[in-house]
């Protein structure tokens, strides 16, 4: 979420990747920041210093070479950034020659930040999400219709429940 409000493209990336496949990905998509959990260490860890990201970010815990996101988050202010611009999702496809591709929207960042795009504004309208919306994804974010889905219910005020472990509800988008 708060890649999407500091105008910045991000990517998901498939947690059952190896480390020379979300290697590629992170120096593909040209990340100057790479956020991973405790949990995938051991695929993580063998990137430091193989990926051209700039700035390493653990969840959970930490290991060599990677700063604690809880301490990075703790020194921000918990006011919005004065730029606030949208951002969009890079998504990745597996590719037909083994190496995934990168692809970026067509809507580029920068937009203001309460400006949905034309698309996800038909679909919110034609599903009707709005600030009452529950909405359960039991499907990875790293796939293009639940990360569009899950932002689009958060943009609209709503309450998105993921995969059973967090949930999250943003009213700071109304």
């Amino acid at each position: 979420m708060g890649a999407q409000r500091a105008g910045l493209i991000y990517t998901a990336i498939s947690s059952h990747l190896k480390c020379a496949e979300a290697s590629c990905i992170v120096d593909d998509c040209l990340a100057r920041v790479l956020i991973t959990s405790v949990a995938l260490a051991e695929v993580v860890v063998d990137m430091v210093g193989k990926v051209n990201a700039l700035h390493l970010l653990m969840v959970g815990g930490t290991r060599p070479g990677f700063e604690s996101w809880e301490k990075a988050l703790a020194r921000q202010p918990e006011t919005p950034i004065a730029d606030e611009q949208a951002g969009v999702q890079m998504l990745y496809s597996s590719g037909t020659t083994g190496r995934p591709k990168g692809i970026l929207p067509i809507r580029q960042p920068g937009s203001p930040v309460h400006q949905m795009s034309p698309s996800t504004a038909a679909l919110a309208t034609l599903f009707q999400i709005d600030e009452n919306t529950i909405y359960l994804s039991p499907a990875p974010l790293y796939h293009a219709a639940p990360l569009v889905y899950n932002m689009m219910v958060m943009f609209m005020g709503g309450y998105q429940h993921h995969h059973g472990k967090n949930s999250m509800r943003n009213r700071a988008w109304r």
